[in-house]
Parts: structure tokens; C-alpha cells; sequence
């Protein structure tokens, strides 16, 4: 087992897709008090790229309906909910060219404008559900948070109603590296094979389903510099087998360092996983770490 410090500054809905397209958009965000300029050109970003979506695919209306059984002093009663919102019909796979942005200050609120070109896919309406989450120091559910504190315990928690295969990565917006999460560091198969309805918490020994690996789970701590960062974790899954990108061994004197690439050549290498497989999906999430 290896622990690894990562000396890094660090919705869910999955489809089959249609083939690639060139999208681009233009938007403008005007930030809270409250939201940092980093934090504002993340949320920028990521608008910029729905607007994107939505000018070349459109938006569906969706509805779910949802009964509500309650039972009070032995009575039972019964509520029927309908609910009602929209969904844009594509989904963002990479950037072609680095986000432009252009900020100002107008009655005292920050302004950010911002450019996103990229590749895309409209998207089918046969979804493949998976349930993905981020917990902060510990392995249950109620531990789920996308806000970390410098040297916090890093979990995935991972489930998928069809078997298949996973890999997790992390991705540094700030020096442009793609860290092999998963599979582990020491796993030489190179792939990480899942069964269906099960729930799999990853990088935690404790949590490790199969006896014989226990002693390839990596755990990882997560340390924010000096500034409070903001990065992506990018969890790839199919029913089909895939292997990991070809990486390299990251050298680090302040601790050991996943397996990794360049940004673009991970990208690249996403990008053809999911040309030649349709099923291939990916559920990026972003997550904040704060200085101590």
C-alpha cells in the first residue's frame, strides 16, 4: 500500500453519443460577493460551455414523477409530486483552444467574459445511470463534499447498475498534468474492472472489495499550497473494456506522486477512447481545496 501526498493544486448524468462537433460560445457572469476571482472564471467556464451545448443541440424539457407515502397516527396518505426542468442535449468531451476571458468591475461586482471553443456530442436518450460521489475523511455517503481543507483524506464512492470498467483522474488546471488515480499505482492490469449494483469506495485499503489488492490501494491526502485551488477529478467509465493512457512516473522532493501525462495528451487520448467507443461516458467534478 502507498500513500501518496499529492503536491498538487487541485452532475451527473451519463449518455450514449452521436459523433463529435465543433462548439463555441460567448458568455458573461457576474459574480457574487462571496466567490472568489478563481471561482468566478470556474463558474464562467463552465456557463460558457452550457451556452455552447445549448445554441448547437437545444435544451428538453424533462419531468419526474414521484409518489409520497406518509403514515401518520396510522393513517396513511398519499401525495402524487410532478416536477419539471431541463436538460441541454449535449455534452462538453474537451477543449480545442484555452478559454478567453476579459474581466471587469461594474458597480463594484465582478464581471467576467468569457470565450470556450471545443468538441462536443448530442446525446441519446438511453442513459446509463451511475452514482458518483467525492467524500472528504471518511468512507460513508454523509461524508460526501466537493470543498476540502489542506491534508484532507481524498474518497470516490462509485456505483453502476450494468458491470463495467473505471479509471479516475485528476487534473491540475494549473500546471496542465492528468494524474492517474485509478488504477493504482502498483496495478500492472492496467484496468479496473467493476460488477453491478455494487458500491465501491475507492483509495481506501479498509474499503477494498478483493483481499489479494488491498495492498495496491494508493490513499491520497490532498494539500492546497498556499491559495485556495480549484480542479477536476474525471471518473471514465464503460461497459467495454479500456485501458489507462500511457503515463509516466511523476518525481516530487516533497512526496511520491501518482503516474501521470500532459493535460492535452490525456485529452487526446479521451478523445479517441470515446470515438471508438459510443458507450464510453465521463462525469467530471470539481472540488475546492483551502489553505490551513
Amino acid at each position: 500500500m502507498k500513500k501518496f501526498l499529492l503536491i498538487l493544486f487541485f452532475s451527473c448524468t451519463i449518455f450514449q453519443a452521436f459523433p463529435d462537433d465543433n462548439v463555441s460560445a460567448e458568455y458573461t457572469y457576474h459574480a457574487s460577493e462571496q466567490e472568489s476571482p478563481a471561482e468566478a472564471k470556474q463558474t464562467a467556464v463552465q456557463r460558457a460551455r452550457i451556452q455552447a451545448l445549448e445554441d448547437r443541440y437545444g435544451r428538453k424539457l424533462r419531468s419526474d414523477n414521484i409518489t409520497d407515502i406518509t403514515n401518520r397516527d396510522g393513517k396513511t396518505s398519499q401525495n402524487f409530486i410532478a416536477t419539471s426542468y431541463s436538460e441541454v442535449n449535449g455534452e462538453w468531451l474537451r477543449d480545442t483552444k484555452e478559454p478567453e476571458f476579459e474581466i471587469l468591475f461594474e458597480a463594484n461586482t465582478l464581471v467576467i467574459k468569457v470565450k470556450v471553443w471545443g468538441k462536443a456530442r448530442e446525446i441519446k436518450q438511453n442513459a446509463v445511470d451511475v452514482d458518483v460521489a467525492i467524500l472528504r475523511n471518511g468512507t460513508n455517503r454523509k461524508f460526501e463534499s466537493e470543498e476540502f481543507n489542506d491534508g484532507d483524506q481524498f474518497y470516490v464512492a462509485f456505483k453502476s447498475p450494468i458491470n463495467g470498467y473505471v479509471a479516475i483522474y485528476y487534473i491540475d488546471k494549473e500546471t496542465q498534468d492528468a494524474f492517474c488515480l485509478l488504477p493504482y499505482s502498483g496495478d500492472t492490469e492496467g484496468q479496473v474492472s467493476i460488477a453491478a449494483n455494487r458500491e465501491y469506495i475507492f483509495f481506501s485499503p479498509e474499503m477494498c472489495p478483493d483481499q489479494h489488492k488491498k495492498a495496491l490501494v494508493d490513499e491520497i491526502l490532498l494539500p492546497s499550497g498556499r491559495n485556495k485551488k480549484i480542479d477536476e477529478i474525471v471518473i471514465i467509465f464503460s461497459h467495454n473494456s479500456f485501458f489507462k493512457a500511457l503515463d509516466n512516473e511523476y518525481k516530487s522532493d516533497e512526496g511520491q506522486l501518482p503516474r501521470g501525462l500532459k493535460t492535452k495528451e490525456f485529452n487526446e487520448w479521451l478523445s479517441k477512447c470515446r470515438s471508438k467507443d459510443s458507450d464510453m461516458i465521463t462525469v467530471r467534478k470539481h472540488i475546492t481545496i483551502a489553505a490551513k
